[in-house]
């Protein structure tokens, strides 16, 4: 079975963990996930002793599935986490260009409706925010710029 399938049939038992149950690793994470599998192998070779003190043989495959599950939940999290590096750096290189954009269509509707106060209004009301997110809100929304553009 592979990590992914591990971490999907582990994931009622790993998501109900009680929060303050969890702890930090206090080791780099690829040294825990060594040790893991090195346990295993060394559990697998002395198995026979093992469970003549009370080790029961169902316990290595659980080990190993649990690694499994444990190194693809760690590879899902790095993956998140560069592509959240990834986009705040693709944002940070093209949103001025939207915010350029933004501000000359703002500058050209104002300047073509100048004589209109009607239209005016609801440029400023466009202009109004600060935000990102009201930013792209006020190029994303089509029903917006519409208003203000229609035809006379």
């Amino acid at each position: 079975m592979s990590d992914q399938l591990d971490l999907q049939e582990l994931m009622p038992q790993i998501t109900s963990v009680p929060k303050e149950d969890i702890k930090n690793c206090p080791m780099p994470f690829s040294n825990y996930l060594n040790e893991a599998e090195g346990l295993y192998v060394r559990a697998s070779n002395d198995l026979p002793r093992l469970q003549a003190v009370g080790m029961l043989p169902e316990n290595l495959p659980t080990l190993l599935k649990l690694t499994g599950a444990v190194r693809m939940a760690n590879a899902n999290w790095e993956q998140l986490t560069t592509e959240r590096k990834d986009a705040i750096q693709k944002w940070k290189e093209e949103s001025p260009a939207m915010y350029a954009l933004r501000d000359e269509l703002i500058d050209h509707l104002e300047f073509a409706y100048r004589r209109d106060e009607y239209l005016l209004d609801q440029i400023a009301a466009i202009k109004e925010g600060n935000s990102h997110a009201d930013a792209i809100q006020d190029l994303a929304s089509r029903q917006c710029w519409a208003k203000t553009i229609r035809i006379q």
